[in-house]
Order: C-alpha cells, then sequence, then structure tokens
C-alpha cells in the first residue's frame, strides 16, 4: 500500500511490481508467437497445441514443470508473506529463465544445432531471439529482486540456498537416472541438441550457469558447493583421458523407448 516503507524509489515495491507486470506482458506476448507459429506455421489444431508441447517435452523438462508447478503453487498462495514471493521470483527468473532456458539456447548455438536453418523456419528463429532478449530482462529483474530479499530480510540467503541445494540435488537425480537409461536419454540429447552433447554436458553448463548468479548475489559456500558437484560428476561420468562416458542404445532400447524412460523417471 501506499505510504508504507520500501514502496517508492528505484528498488522500492512499486518498481518491482511494475517490473513484474511488465514481465507478464512479455510472457503472454511469448506464448501468443508460439501458438500462432504452432497453428498457422506448423499446421497444429489449436486445440491441440498444449497437447502437442506435452508430448515433445524431454526427460529434463518434465521433471522440472513437475517441480516447478508444486512449488508455484505453494509460494504463491493467498495471504503468503513477502519471502515466500521473492522465493518463486529467485525460482522463476534465476532457475527456470536463466539457468534453464538460457542455457538450453547456449548449448544449441555453442553446439551449430540450428534446427530453425534446417527447417527453414527463419521467422521462429527471429522470435526466439526476441524472446531470449526479453528473457535477459526478466532475468535482471530477478536478480535485483533477490538482492533486495538479501538486504531486507535475515533469512534470504538460507531460503536462497535452501532452493538452490534442493535444484542441485534434482539435477544431479536426472544425470544419474539419464545415464542409468544406457544411453537411450543421451540418445535423444543428441538428436535434440547435436552429436556431441550428452546429459554431463548439459548437466555442466545448467550448473555453470548457476553457479555465476549466486556468485553475483554473494552466496560464496553455494557457488563453491556447485563446484564441488560438477567435479564429482566429471570423475564419475568420463573415462581417464576426461572424454564423456556415452553409451549407445540397442535398436531393442530405442524401441522400447518411451517404456524405458518412464522406467527411470520413476
Amino acid at each position: 500500500p501506499a505510504g508504507v516503507d520500501g514502496c517508492a524509489g528505484p528498488l522500492g515495491y512499486d518498481a518491482l511490481r511494475t517490473a513484474l507486470k511488465g514481465q507478464e506482458h512479455d510472457e503472454k506476448m511469448h506464448r501468443g508467437s508460439l501458438f500462432r507459429a504452432a497453428t498457422e506455421v506448423l499446421g497444429i489444431a489449436p486445440a491441440r497445441v498444449d497437447e502437442t508441447a506435452r508430448k515433445y517435452n524431454n526427460f529434463v523438462a518434465e521433471t522440472l514443470f513437475a517441480r516447478f508447478d508444486t512449488q508455484m503453487a505453494e509460494l504463491l498462495r493467498p495471504n503468503r508473506p513477502l519471502d515466500d514471493v521473492y522465493t518463486a521470483i529467485f525460482i522463476y527468473g534465476i532457475l527456470s529463465e536463466d539457468v534453464v532456458a538460457n542455457s538450453d539456447v547456449v548449448i544449441r548455438r555453442a553446439k551449430g544445432n540450428d534446427k530453425y536453418v534446417e527447417f527453414n523456419l527463419p521467422g521462429m528463429r527471429q522470435g526466439q531471439t526476441n524472446v531470449r532478449r526479453d528473457e535477459g530482462r526478466h532475468v535482471r529483474i530477478a536478480v535485483l529482486a533477490c538482492h533486495q530479499f538479501l538486504a531486507e530480510h535475515a533469512n534470504a540467503a538460507e531460503r536462497l540456498v535452501a532452493v538452490s541445494t534442493e535444484y542441485l540435488d534434482l539435477a544431479d537425480r536426472m544425470l544419474r537416472r539419464a545415464k542409468a537409461s544406457r544411453g537411450l536419454i543421451d540418445a535423444h540429447l543428441k538428436e535434440s541438441y547435436g552429436a556431441d552433447v550428452d546429459s554431463l554436458y548439459y548437466y555442466t553448463v545448467n550448473m555453470k550457469r548457476l553457479a555465476v548468479r549466486l556468485d553475483e548475489l554473494g552466496l560464496a559456500d553455494a557457488v563453491r558447493e556447485i563446484r564441488r558437484r560438477v567435479e564429482a560428476a566429471v570423475d564419475e561420468f568420463t573415462d581417464a583421458d576426461r572424454h564423456p562416458i556415452v553409451e549407445e542404445p540397442g535398436r531393442l532400447s530405442r524401441a522400447l523407448g518411451p517404456a524405458a524412460l518412464r522406467f527411470v523417471r520413476g
């Protein structure tokens, strides 16, 4: 409400609320552009767009979306305290938009696996470039909000580290489940991202991006923990020459792929 300490100023609640409203508008525009591409370019019936998108979610997306939905329902409940709102902004703006979504783009570009060029979709490519531009702004909103959270709340560092640790634990489990699929998930990643991308590469890119953001927030102990985990994963899933250990799934594994993935996720 007006007049409450902390509302005014460039980092006050009013400014943050305005920035988040702008971000909400961006997200609606992003979804709308993808919806139009699906219906007008790919010919998907409007009523089937969401169903089709879910059908082609990868292993990582399915796992993270499920946890994200649960977290948002918990944190953004009616009459929630302000520290829950700040925590939700961290999860959405840093973990989801930067660590996961922007890492995805970085991997695709770094590995030269440009599906928009391959399938001659220059408009969709430009649209995704614009989305990435907007997401950079969204990440800055989240970083500024988290700095304010750390300045205002004594328990802020503990909250952010706890959320980050849960994400690290989840990422570790996904990596091990991917490797337990006997090459099936690594084969899927190769098809989607390029021939030299496996689950360990995907994991390390995400972890390094998270380390950059946590370092920016001054959470040095969490950064050291990320580096420790990355080094442990590299030791576990590379050979003596530090080359990734990647299994090639057999024909039977590929044929039984969907059932195998459900088993691995379970």
